[in-house]
């Protein structure tokens, strides 16, 4: 029931937001909405730049933002959020000494501590398959393509 009760504050703080932009509040963003938005948020945004941002919020191109595109796209960005959170806590368990490199030996203890103890040899293909600049460390942004599975550089 909190869950139901937290997503229905949050639709809530959304649908404030909204209004914050729905200038007119006619139920659309507009280009004069996010402009005049900017604007008294101290901004001076040209009116290309206005237009590019409205591109970014419109993913059906009608050239407005209603309040269905703009849950979309809040729910989406606290979701990758949340993803990007879980990737720093997890990055954390690995680096030990706090450096922002994984080391070969820091991931042979923290596999350690979830009862896995690998051979060296493959503790070192682990590295050397999340490692795209060849250091031989794995730092945060490696990791994070690791686990999304993205990879920039062919097999080694």
């Amino acid at each position: 029931m909190a869950s139901k009760q937290t997503n229905e504050e949050q639709i809530e703080e959304y649908r404030k937001a909204f209004a914050q932009f729905d200038r007119d509040s006619d139920g659309n963003i507009t280009t004069k909405d996010l402009k005049a938005t900017l604007i008294a948020a101290g901004q001076t945004p040209s009116d290309e730049e206005v237009q590019d941002m409205l591109k970014e919020l419109d993913p059906d191109g009608s050239g407005t933002v209603d309040f269905e595109e703009f849950l979309a796209l809040m729910l989406r960005q606290a979701s990758e959020c949340n993803e990007e959170e879980t990737f720093k806590a997890t990055f954390k368990v690995f680096d030990k000494d706090g450096d922002g490199f994984i080391s070969p030996e820091e991931l042979r203890v923290a596999l350690a501590q979830f009862g896995n103890n690998p051979p060296d040899e493959e503790i070192d293909q682990m590295i050397a398959a999340a490692d795209t600049n060849d250091d031989g460390l794995v730092d945060y942004e490696e990791f994070v393509r690791m686990l999304k599975g993205d990879r920039l550089t062919t097999d080694k």
